[in-house]
């Protein structure tokens, strides 16, 4: 979200896809959201969709394209892969893109080629795409684990991860989700229960402190329970 609203500041455009668990059978989903979002911004532009061969392939995916130049996505998709390639860098070619897909440890197999077919691809165009991974689901992703092994000095795919929030830095959050009000002593009470708590974990902190303003938990023996949505 902080990268989505800087990149809008510096006056770019933005583009996301989710995958989510009970989809990941289905081919491209989180690439649906990707190119219909994509389609808007044509719209909203005025901008001509050029290319007829791009899109009666994109139309495999998008009914709203027309006819697709065939039935089915299935097989070979390579034909797919290069006409949403052109579509995003079409795209990008006004103005920097930064495309966004969460939780791709979700997305089917070939939303995943995709994505690696177009790492190889962008280094020239003014694209950065990002992939949000929870790396302890990946047993059942080949495809993914595979790409996150290429990311070495010569790719140009970069790992980043998120580690758990520091002591200091949990306190700090849980002063700001507490607001002004609170006096000194108790927030750092409150910042100690919720640190024993949620050992740094930001949605535990989130959602600890939701649940102690709606009175769902408050501490048992200096110990705040789990709220039940992380229970859940």
């Amino acid at each position: 979200e902080e990268l989505v609203r800087e990149m809008q500041k510096r006056g770019g455009r933005v583009l996301t896809g989710h995958a989510y668990e009970p989809e990941r059978t289905l081919p491209f989903p989180p690439w649906v959201d990707v190119l219909r979002a994509g389609l808007r911004l044509y719209d909203e532009e005025a901008g001509p969709r050029s290319n007829p061969v791009w899109q009666g392939e994109l139309a495999k995916l998008l009914p709203e394209l027309g006819e697709p130049r065939s039935a089915s996505v299935g097989g070979n998709p390579i034909r797919v892969f290069e006409a949403v390639a052109h579509f995003l860098r079409d795209l990008a070619s006004s103005r920097p893109l930064l495309l966004v897909l969460e939780n791709l440890q979700w997305a089917d197999e070939t939303s995943l080629r995709l994505f690696t077919f177009l790492v190889r691809r962008i280094d020239a165009w003014p694209l950065l795409m990002v992939g949000i991974v929870r790396k302890e689901e990946l047993s059942d992703s080949t495809v993914l684990r595979r790409l996150l092994q290429e990311s070495d000095g010569r790719s140009q795919l970069r790992q980043l991860s998120l580690a758990a929030l520091s002591r200091a830095d949990t306190a700090a959050l849980v002063r700001s989700l507490a607001g002004r009000d609170i006096e000194a002593p108790a927030a750092v009470q409150l910042a100690n229960d919720v640190w024993l708590m949620s050992e740094g974990n930001p949605f535990m902190v989130v959602e600890s402190m939701r649940a102690l303003e709606t009175g769902e938990i408050a501490p048992v023996y200096g110990r705040l329970p789990l709220p039940q949505r992380v229970r859940e």
